[in-house]
């Protein structure tokens, strides 16, 4: 996540929330949650029956993708390997 979207931390906060792990399983980098736009990002929200300013954060998160210095070349494979990590934990959560 550093090499690929190095502000991940300040877009998601809490890495290991509810929402944070279903964002990360199905969009991780920026450029998965770009083709998203936040009208694709409030569903997630939506579908995992989630609370809170989630709406709102959408816009934000958007703003840190768009910003985002992280490496475009060879993201697939980490792109696997992340949408892989999170679903495990939730799993095992």
């Amino acid at each position: 996540m550093k090499i690929y979207f190095p502000e991940y931390k300040d877009a998601l906060g809490k890495v290991d929330g509810a929402f944070v792990l279903e964002l990360l399983r199905k969009a991780p980098f920026p450029k998965d949650l770009m083709a998203l736009e936040a009208e694709g990002i409030k569903p997630i929200w939506h579908d995992v029956k989630l609370r809170g300013h989630g709406y709102s954060k959408a816009d934000e998160i958007l703003k840190y993708t768009k910003e985002s210095v992280g490496l475009n070349d060879g993201a697939d494979a980490s792109n696997l390997a992340v949408k892989w990590f999170a679903e495990q934990i939730i799993e095992l959560d």
